[in-house]
């Protein structure tokens, strides 16, 4: 009997036991599911969030580029640039070694002293081209005067043939 009794107490409290164990098992699945249904709303929050990044970053990838291009572009058009920079300064900078050597061929001071005497004689020329300009115009008065003196001289002779 004292077996049979404790074996019916020890199953009541097995009894009592599976029921809290149920109880505790029930809880935990609504928990389950309280925590699915929390992480699929972060899941779509989360994928929500990166979808905008996702088009956010296309628009800063594509900006990019396009500044990128403008760039390269930019430095392609400033080195054909300098490469023509380049090209005029060692144009100038044989013209300035033709130069210095013909002055040293021929002389610093020679040289100026040809350029001044060819400055000498272009002067010398004008002044004389200014005096011949001079005397052809007092030449064209005298030329008129005289040409209005002959006008009025052959008026006059036939002025006085229309008289005889």
């Amino acid at each position: 009997n004292s077996e049979i009794e404790r074996l019916q107490n020890e199953n009541v409290s097995q009894k009592v036991r599976i029921a809290n164990l149920h109880q505790e098992c029930a809880k935990l699945e609504q928990n389950i599911r309280s925590l699915n249904n929390s992480k699929s709303e972060e899941a779509a929050k989360t994928e929500a969030e990166l979808t905008q990044l996702r088009e956010q970053t296309k628009v800063k990838l594509e900006e990019f580029s396009t500044i990128k291009e403008a760039l390269l572009q930019d430095l392609d058009n400033r080195c054909q640039k300098v490469v023509e920079l380049e090209i005029m300064l060692d144009g100038v900078q044989d013209k300035y070694n033709e130069l210095l050597n013909h002055m040293k061929k021929s002389g610093g001071k020679s040289f100026v002293n040809e350029v001044q005497k060819k400055l000498d004689e272009v002067t010398s020329a004008k002044h004389q081209l200014s005096i011949e300009n001079n005397k052809l115009r007092i030449d064209h008065q005298s030329a008129r005067k005289q040409l209005a003196l002959r006008d009025e001289h052959i008026y006059a002779l036939e002025n006085l043939l229309k008289e005889n």
